[in-house]
């Protein structure tokens, strides 16, 4: 009788926040925060929520991930290189990582890695895929990072096991309480995406820069492969990343000692270093784009992951081979901190910011009528 009273309490709550999630709007940024603006952030973890905003800086909802209790998950505060978010190569679902912690608590060697994800068509939240220790990123200090997702059913993830026993690039089933090794040759991964039907992660320690993950997207044992590229990948951290969906154009965010944006473009085989963008702010940053034509427009948060950072923009031009002006469009209040991000559905470029203030407003007109 209790554990059916358990099982009902938390089928309950979940059907209570189901009823309560919202769709996100397609063309809108989802963003990764942390925090809930009454606790300063600091390295205990804290309650995660989905923001979305429109892409002109026009914050929309706060989808809220469990905090306490059998579903929680949260993530370190003020850990910059943690937090990723990924939209699924289906566009359905937003994929993410945490911890099974209250907020307040410490990460470490005991604690249960938790991944997350949210349907996008109906703002319902999942974090029943709570991985044991023995088959993820454990140890003293061991991270997860973040999850890439192609339709919500498998997970892989990014992170380091301070154990040495594991890390690298590993795969969860919904709902699993195991992960599965796909490589740990590179044992400090940091981002982990798919891109025009490749698996790739980025990592900050050996050999730092973006590598493929086998060919395609591998459910089995694989073999990393770093882009070649020379000696361009020589920042001292990468980050996030995005490719064009032609294939022909990679974008990188950089950290610690050097934060900017890098943009390579594929040339006789080869990735080469093309322009260097300046963000201007310290810490690691993490990246979302799309392209429509010759214009990439990204979109990004920069910060130190201590609060106050912010959400901004740039154009990159492939026909004129420039970046644009950098605009801030949000910033995240005290005690909170903007972290992973991500483009839902397909957005309409528009590269002036006074055009893209007008598009703002007018999207939150049409969805004040659409309430009334």
């Amino acid at each position: 009788m209790k554990h059916a009273a358990i099982l009902g309490a938390v089928f309950f709550s979940t059907a209570c926040a189901s009823l309560l999630a919202t769709p996100i709007v397609s063309g809108d940024i989802a963003i990764y925060r942390v925090g809930d603006g009454s606790t300063a952030i600091s390295a205990t973890t804290q309650a995660v929520f989905i923001d979305e905003y429109t892409p002109a800086g026009v914050f929309v909802q706060s989808i809220a991930v469990p905090s306490s209790g059998l579903t929680q998950l949260t993530d370190t505060g003020n850990a910059s290189t943690e937090g990723e978010l990924t939209l699924s190569t289906d566009g359905q679902y937003l994929a993410f990582a945490g911890y099974d912690l209250a907020a307040g608590g410490a990460n470490g060697s005991a604690v249960i890695r938790v991944v997350g994800s949210v349907n996008v068509t109906t703002g319902a939240v999942d974090t029943s895929t709570r991985l044991t220790i023995a088959s993820t990123y454990s140890g003293a200090s061991g991270v997860i990072r973040g999850a890439a997702t192609q339709d919500g059913t498998q997970f892989w993830l990014s992170g380091n096991n301070s154990s040495g026993t594991s890390g690298g690039t590993r795969l969860a089933a919904l709902g699993a309480n195991t992960s599965s090794t796909i490589q740990n040759t590179i044992a400090n991964t940091r981002a982990v995406a798919i891109f025009n039907g490749q698996l790739y992660t980025s990592t900050s320690a050996g050999t730092v820069g973006v590598y493929t993950v086998g060919t395609g997207v591998p459910t089995g044992a694989a073999t990393p492969a770093i882009l070649p590229a020379g000696a361009e990948f020589t920042a001292s951290a990468y980050n996030s990343f995005y490719f064009t969906p032609d294939g022909q154009r990679l974008f990188v965010t950089t950290g610690l000692t050097t934060n900017s944006i890098q943009a390579f473009v594929l040339t006789a085989g080869n990735w080469t270093l093309d322009k260097t963008f300046d963000i201007g702010a310290t810490g690691s940053n993490q990246i979302t784009a799309f392209t429509l034509g010759t214009v990439t427009s990204l979109f990004y948060t920069a910060g130190d992951g201590t609060g106050a950072n912010t959400l901004r923009t740039v154009a990159f031009d492939s026909g004129t081979d420039a970046f644009g002006l950098q605009t801030t469009l949000a910033t995240a209040a005290a005690n909170e901190t903007f972290k992973g991000l991500a483009l839902v559905g397909t957005a309409v470029p528009e590269p002036a910011t006074s055009v893209l203030m007008g598009l703002g407003l007018l999207l939150g007109v049409q969805r004040l009528r659409r309430r009334k």
